[in-house]
């Protein structure tokens, strides 16, 4: 018989009974001595014996724990002790106290209750899956290790979890397991996750999908960035108000409030402003920020520190600076930042950024490039960083996206500073609506809704075919390669493919020339005519094109009929067309007139020669002459006038300059004589229509619109000085002569200049003064020399310098500041006026300082030192 002496010790600890004369105690004998066999014989015949058997049921459950059995079975274990906690009840207090008297008693079979589960736990370890320790909880329920299988299956299904890595894992596990520890880490992942799984594409209906579906996600504010990013990429200001409508409550409205106001301000003139200010409140403060950057500033020095004054004198900012630019010494401070203390400011006060700066300047649309050393970054003026320092220069391009340069190459980045192309190409340009792409000398084009669509992860596709392209001026491009050449429109179609040819804008339509000659390209049709001309001449009103022998003429734009069987045309100018035919010739007028005359007749253009690039039919004159006779006609075909003797040259719309034996004169559009054929030159019309003559080396003027002549006896040509009066000079002085010559102010000047209606600026002998018209009265003081501080309908302003100093006059408001100060400077704006006006005591070494406004009343007075002084004043 085998003997189990590793249980036997382990049986001697466990067991502690006397043995007895029933079955269970000889069992227990046996088990004593490590005879297995003997002892299970034993445990059946005494199941057998007796179904409610405690005792047996324990001895039976001992025999499956000994591992070293073929049989081993912690399950069948667990079934005995079991059945031995379940038999125990069912015995009489007599039966109960006669097995406690054999060994056999309720915490013995706890014991191996605890052993068994023991076993059990330790099975579902070695196992270490989920199924195992699954398995245990659910058979070993009672089990004082369910805890700590419950928190080793939790820990192994996490493990599971975090091997597949991803979110339907996470959510599976803590749907699962909904208690374990690992959850909330388990949530985190799972959101993580499923956000980047579900916009992993970075389109913009997967993160508005997203934020639709999961609310209440960390990634909320992510979401809501790129969501702003994308649908703002081209910088449009209707994007900006879909999002705030969209995203009331998100983080990024105030940024979209911020990048519309300034892009509206700077590209639109406000014109989407009442969309985006729906109170009262809100519209109040941004009209008064709209007015604080509408003014200019000037810098004032107080107690060592630096502030900014308004036009009003206001204080913007107290004396609250250590250091300013040295460019704000001299006012006129009109930019939306300012450099204080190594920090670029916003006119609210908000930092924008901070730092040493080389380069700070505005590049529109309320942005703001930075650098030293060569590298740029870009701020808005509401102090968000668009772009890091790191490119070479950025500006911004037709107010929609940044042009970002590295090296020698060019990219674009969106206004709120999405990098859509990366630095690439030799350079971007905007023509239009056509954003040109310049690589290797060849060009390429798009528009800028496909390159905002990078931002939604489109592909932008580029076709560098063209060595140049060209706008005209209803918007189309031509494009050229070699020899080739086709036309886009502007909604960037091609229309004309590219091809040998030449084309020509035709109205709506297109001439093209082409290697045997020319075609019209009609647009409405997209089709070419069926005709192909030899020779062709057009303008924007004519078309005349020569089929085999003959030419033909048409109005293109008055689809009067076709003029055929032709012998030439030729087109003078957009009103007249020529014809020959035969013998006769006929002028055809755009308004359907025609005018014949004799093919040997002489045929041309009166016009301004100060307009022949800027075409005006009221600049010019139809002649038709012969041998005998001049006709004048209008644009419109009628006939103006008949000229027998002398030549004509153009004047004015309404004048003509008839010249006969050497001799000049002035005759109106029905041919009456203005001024008679007697000078020896007459000039150009000026703008008010004063003509300057010559006679006998004397110049004299006249005026068309009056008739007034001033007779040739000046030594210079007159000038206009008002509705009223000519400036000339005689015998070496300038004075004043009305239209017709009458001296009002005496020649005894040495120059003349105007000061108001009644009044003149009028220097003599070095001395300017401000004089009556006659000048027989002089009004304020002399002075030595002036300087325009001002000077429009509304009023003149001089910084003038006397003998006593510097002071201010106004035709409007007189003497503003008394010519008293040592030093004058305006700082403020040419229509509105602040002056910076300081006497110098030189015995205590002070300077006194006054600001004072456009009318001369003081708002800020000051009194410095020298080195003090130094530190406010605009060299």
């Amino acid at each position: 018989m085998k003997m189990h002496k590793p249980f036997l010790l382990v049986l001697t600890v466990l067991i502690s009974f006397s043995l007895h004369a029933d079955k269970n105690k000889k069992a227990a004998k046996a088990l004593a001595k490590g005879d297995v066999d003997k002892a299970r014989e034993i445990v059946i015949e005494s199941l057998q014996d007796d179904i409610v058997n405690p005792g047996g049921n324990y001895l039976y459950s001992l025999i499956y724990t000994i591992d070293s059995l073929p049989d081993y079975s912690i399950d069948s274990a667990q079934k005995y002790i079991l059945a031995a906690r379940v038999d125990w009840p069912l015995l009489t207090e007599k039966e109960q106290g006669k097995s406690v008297k054999n060994g056999f008693y309720p915490s013995l079979f706890e014991v191996q209750k605890e052993r068994v589960d023991s076993l059990a736990f330790l099975r579902a370890v070695a196992q270490g899956d989920v199924v195992a320790y699954e398995s245990f909880m659910r058979q070993f329920a009672d089990a004082d290790k369910v805890p700590l299988a419950r928190t080793k299956r939790d820990s192994v299904a996490f493990s599971d979890a975090s091997e597949v890595n991803t979110w339907q894992a996470y959510q599976r596990f803590y749907e699962a397991y909904p208690e374990a520890e690992q959850v909330p880490e388990a949530q985190e992942r799972y959101k993580v996750l499923i956000f980047n799984d579900l916009t992993k594409d970075r389109k913009l209906s997967s993160f508005k999908d997203f934020l639709r579906n999961f609310p209440a996600t960390p990634f909320r504010k992510e979401a809501e960035e790129q969501i702003f990013e994308i649908m703002t990429a081209a910088n449009e200001p209707e994007s900006y108000l879909r999002f705030m409508a969209e995203y009331p409550n998100s983080h990024m409205k105030k940024r979209a409030f911020d990048f519309i106001f300034a892009i509206d301000q700077a590209a639109y003139n406000f014109q989407y402003y009442s969309r985006y200010t729906p109170t009262r409140a809100i519209q109040d403060s941004l009209d008064n920020l709209r007015k604080l950057e509408n003014i200019y500033l000037v810098p004032f020095y107080e107690n060592e520190k630096y502030g900014f004054l308004k036009p009003n004198g206001a204080v913007l900012f107290g004396p609250t600076f250590s250091s300013i630019s040295t460019d704000y010494l001299c006012g006129d401070i009109v930019s939306e930042f300012l450099l204080v203390d190594d920090k670029v400011i916003n006119r609210q006060g908000g930092i924008i950024t901070e730092g040493e700066f080389d380069v700070v300047e505005s590049i529109g649309g309320g942005l703001i490039k930075a650098g030293s050393e060569g590298k740029m970054g870009v701020w808005h003026k509401s102090g968000y960083q668009i772009l890091p320092r790191q490119y070479d220069d950025i500006s911004l391009l037709d107010s929609r996206l940044l042009l970002i340069s590295k090296g020698e190459k060019a990219g674009l980045a969106s206004y709120n500073g999405r990098i859509l192309i990366a630095p690439q190409y030799d350079d971007i340009t905007v023509e239009g609506q056509f954003w040109i792409f310049i690589k290797d000398d060849l060009l390429a084009f798009t528009n800028i809704k496909k390159i905002a669509a990078i931002a939604n992860q489109e592909e932008l596709k580029l076709s560098f075919v063209y060595e140049e392209l060209e706008k005209l001026p209803n918007g189309d491009m031509i494009g050229y390669n070699g020899d080739s050449e086709c036309i886009i429109d502007k909604n960037q179609e091609v229309v004309i493919p590219m091809g040998v040819q030449n084309i020509y804008p035709m109205g709506d339509n297109w001439l093209v020339k082409q290697p045997f000659g020319y075609r019209i390209f009609y647009n409405d049709t997209r089709k070419y005519s069926d005709n192909l001309f030899p020779e062709v001449e057009f303008n924007s009103q004519w078309l005349a094109w020569k089929s085999d022998t003959a030419w033909a003429l048409v109005n293109k734009q008055s689809a009067r009929g076709i003029i055929f069987r032709l012998d030439s045309a030729k087109l003078i100018n957009e009103d007249v067309a020529l014809t020959f035919k035969d013998l006769k010739g006929t002028a055809h007028f755009y308004n359907g007139t025609r005018v014949d005359f004799t093919k040997g007749d002489k045929v041309y253009v009166l016009g301004d020669p100060y307009r022949k690039d800027n075409y005006d039919s009221k600049s010019q004159f139809l002649v038709i002459e012969n041998s005998k006779l001049k006709k004048v006609y209008s644009m419109q075909g009628k006939l103006l006038f008949e000229l027998k003797q002398g030549s004509l040259r153009y004047l004015s719309p309404n004048y003509l300059v008839v010249e006969n034996r050497g001799k000049q004169g002035i005759v109106d559009t029905t041919g009456k004589q203005t001024l008679a054929i007697k000078y020896d030159g007459i000039g150009q019309a000026d703008a008010e229509g004063l003509v300057t003559v010559l006679l006998d080396g004397k110049f004299g003027s006249y005026h068309l619109a009056t008739g007034a002549l001033a007779a040739p006896k000046y030594e210079t040509r007159a000038r206009y000085f008002n509705d009223q009066l000519l400036t000339t000079t005689l015998k070496g002085a300038t004075g004043l002569t009305n239209f017709e010559g009458k001296t009002v102010l005496p020649f005894e000047y040495e120059k003349v200049q105007v000061w108001t209606d009644s009044l003149v600026m009028a220097q003599k002998e070095g001395l300017w003064s401000i004089t009556s018209l006659d000048g027989k009265k002089t009004y304020y003081m002399p002075f030595i020399n002036f300087q325009v501080v001002k000077d429009d309908n509304e009023e003149k302003i001089l910084k003038i310098y006397t003998n006593d100093g510097y002071g201010v006059l106004s035709s409007k408001n007189g003497v503003v500041l008394a010519p008293t100060y040592n030093d004058l400077v305006n700082l403020g704006s040419d229509t509105l006026p602040l002056y910076f006006a300081e006497k110098h005591v030189r015995e205590a070494e002070f300077y006194v300082v006054v600001y004072a406004d456009a009318k001369g009343n003081p708002i800020k007075s000051q009194a410095f030192r020298g080195e003090e002084y130094d530190k406010i004043f605009c060299q």
